[in-house]
């Protein structure tokens, strides 16, 4: 891991070269500039791995890269950690992991190194808690600027909309700490437009009364009971508590599939019951054919979550997505959709693992946030919806994508936003108020 002062000082033979290119007289001044930051750049290939841990030197790094035009990726806490591939500097935001929380306004300031269970663990003392991803490892600050649904969501919004103000490292170095009342159109545009907009390094965010124990369910059941789940999930979807989500997930393991419910209630064990009892029949037919609950503390739900989902890593996965269109769960729909993906993931030889899962909460405080809460666009939908294969053999991977993308493609016409009922926001980089990351929105439809 490279130091600052090490990218600044560079080696003896390295440096003379670059000044001996870039001290000769040279009549175009862009021919100039352009000849060292060709020069700068290879000094940079392979990239260089940088981790700050204060936002002052993270505000240096951006601002070295921004002046010698030094290609610069930030490697994040999230599934897709994205830097530079060939060339310049990779920022790893892993450091950056203050932790601040606020008894009097109960909020609390966290670095973008922390991740969602981190902050869980540490705000336990306090019998608070944050609305975030359902994913232990992922960064509780970079997860936000998707949208961040999680346990707490039906009860209190997105992650996006509890958070508070951002401090931002722009693409010139600058530093800025934004909010609905400061740089407020930078606010908005981090809230839901895509990371593009300057190096999120920390974000303050509100917190929530969490001291209780929290209801937790897993449930199997065969593939042919398909049918019973999806019914019983539409009849509980119209009235779904707050505090409540289900997980359906379709999963394929070794060839065999079944279909695997998890259950979340924030309340009482008895609350759930009720709640729940739609989906564990009411005869042994449509019984599951194992079932598990628990009480646990918030903090310990990550790790039961990240348990269940443990198939095993490989280089060789796709994925994709789709938000269903709401308010009411197209039942019909979803099972064609999932006796499609049934079917067919038997084309890969080498196929590992193949999970079709449907995201079910209470939307309603999703959809209609007490305030303006930025960019965000997918909020009128009744459910979140993804499917994954893990495979073992490169040379299906080709085969293997090509199938995600046209399933992905049949599955969002069937079941999204229809054309022109949602929109996105897009962000493109320019010149302007913030430096290179000119905030140019276009609306593209969903569809």
């Amino acid at each position: 891991m490279a130091s600052l002062t090490s990218l600044t000082s560079l080696p003896l033979a390295r440096g003379q070269a670059l000044n001996e290119k870039c001290v000769s007289p040279v009549e175009d001044v862009d021919e100039a500039v352009e000849a060292k930051a060709s020069i700068l750049s290879s000094l940079f290939t392979p990239p260089v791995e940088c981790a700050p841990s204060t936002v002052r030197a993270v505000s240096k790094l951006v601002k070295l890269a921004s002046l010698n035009r030094i290609p610069l990726g930030i490697r994040s806490r999230h599934w897709f950690p994205w830097y530079c591939a060939s060339q310049g500097i990779s920022l790893s935001i892993g450091q950056l992991r203050n932790f601040e929380y606020s008894a009097t306004t109960q909020a609390v300031t966290v670095g973008a190194g922390l991740s969602k269970s981190e902050v869980d663990e540490q705000l336990e003392p306090y019998g608070r808690a944050v609305v975030s991803t359902t994913l232990s490892d992922c960064g509780l600050v970079g997860s936000t600027l998707e949208g961040g649904i999680g346990w707490l969501s039906g009860k209190h919004g997105l992650a996006l909309d509890n958070m508070l103000d951002a401090t931002v490292v722009i693409a010139d170095g600058n530093i800025v700490k934004c909010s609905a009342t400061s740089h407020a159109d930078l606010f908005w545009a981090l809230k839901g437009a895509g990371g593009n907009f300057g190096v999120v390094a920390e974000a303050t965010f509100r917190t929530h009364k969490q001291a209780n124990t929290v209801y937790w369910a897993e449930a199997t059941y065969p593939a042919s009971r398909l049918g019973f789940v999806l019914q019983a999930l539409g009849a509980i979807h119209a009235s779904l508590p707050l505090e409540s989500r289900i997980s359906l997930r379709l999963e394929t393991v070794n060839s065999r599939t079944e279909v695997v419910l998890r259950l979340f209630h924030n309340g009482s064990r008895a609350e759930a019951s009720k709640v729940f009892a739609p989906l564990f029949g009411a005869d042994s037919v449509n019984a599951p054919t194992s079932s598990v609950v628990r009480m646990l503390p918030y903090a310990a739900l990550s790790s039961v979550w990240d348990s269940a989902l443990d198939h095993g890593s490989s280089n060789n996965r796709s994925s994709t997505g789709v938000n269903l269109a709401g308010p009411s769960l197209d039942v019909q729909g979803m099972m064609q959709m999932c006796t499609c993906f049934m079917n067919s993931s038997s084309f890969s030889t080498s196929l590992r693992f193949a999970v079709l899962g449907i995201e079910i909460q209470n939307m309603s405080r999703i959809a209609n946030p007490s305030s303006e809460t930025g960019a965000f666009a997918a909020r009128n939908v009744s459910a979140y919806c993804y499917a994954r294969l893990v495979w073992e053999d490169e040379k299906e991977n080709d085969l293997c994508d090509g199938y995600m993308r046209e399933f992905g493609r049949k599955w969002r016409e069937a079941l999204g936003p229809k054309e022109g009922s949602a929109r996105a926001y897009l962000g493109f980089c320019g010149a302007g108020k913030y430096p290179f990351a000119k905030m140019e929105m276009v609306l593209a439809d969903l569809c």
